[in-house]
């Protein structure tokens, strides 16, 4: 936590420097440096409200509230938080949702954000004008499943198995077009498959280096 709070905390600490030396530099370099500034402010917000989410439920202040309702609603919630960023990016999402309510006994709110969790990462693993699909079927021990695919840059396979381990980030280059993903708290995957657990399901996933991601929801 530390680590990852003094490290944008530098940056700021550098921009605010550099902005203070510079009063007399051009607007479009004062804009520059007051966004990349706001960039690390958002970055430690982001970071301070997924430690204090995990540390709640770490400590049991914080339980899942269960009702009976319909599956499709939640994901429908998560594609609605990720729409700006996948239309900034110009990638798709596609949902293939049942035309019948799918009924579970399950917590919306952390449903809905495990899933936006795996939405922001494929969007943001996915190259420009990718597509990304989200799936919800009904299983036949009477749970279900959710899906969310990238047609991105996939995952080194020695990454795979600590994808889900708190802090852990893998910065990627596409080829000639610069750094895809990267820049994260490293803390979404790892909210995300609490969340679940709690729930009494899971996160797997399955992932192709240049070809793609699936994580399936239990």
């Amino acid at each position: 936590v530390s680590h990852e709070l003094r490290t944008p905390l530098a940056a700021l600490r550098a921009f605010v420097d550099l902005l203070d030396e510079s009063a007399a530099t051009d607007a479009a370099t004062r804009k520059r440096l007051l966004t990349e500034a706001g960039n690390q402010l958002e970055r430690m917000d982001a970071l301070t409200a997924n430690i204090l989410e995990l540390s709640r439920f770490d400590a049991g202040i914080a339980r899942p509230h269960f009702v009976e309702g319909d599956l499709r609603s939640s994901v429908r919630a998560a594609i609605e938080q990720a729409a700006v960023g996948a239309r900034r990016r110009g990638v798709a999402l596609d949902e293939r949702l049942p035309a019948r309510r799918v009924m579970v006994r399950h917590d919306a709110t952390l449903v809905g954000q495990a899933v936006a969790n795996l939405v922001h990462n494929a969007v943001k693993y996915s190259r420009e004008g990718g597509r990304v699909e989200l799936e919800v079927e009904r299983l036949s021990d009477g749970g279900s499943k959710i899906a969310v695919v990238d047609h991105g840059i996939g995952i080194d396979r020695a990454h795979l198995s600590r994808i889900f381990e708190r802090f852990f980030t893998v910065e990627r280059v596409d080829g000639g077009a610069g750094a895809v993903g990267g820049g994260g708290t490293g803390l979404g995957l790892a909210i995300s498959r609490k969340f679940c657990q709690l729930l009494g399901g899971d996160i797997t996933v399955e992932s192709t280096e240049n070809v793609g991601s699936t994580f399936i929801v239990t």
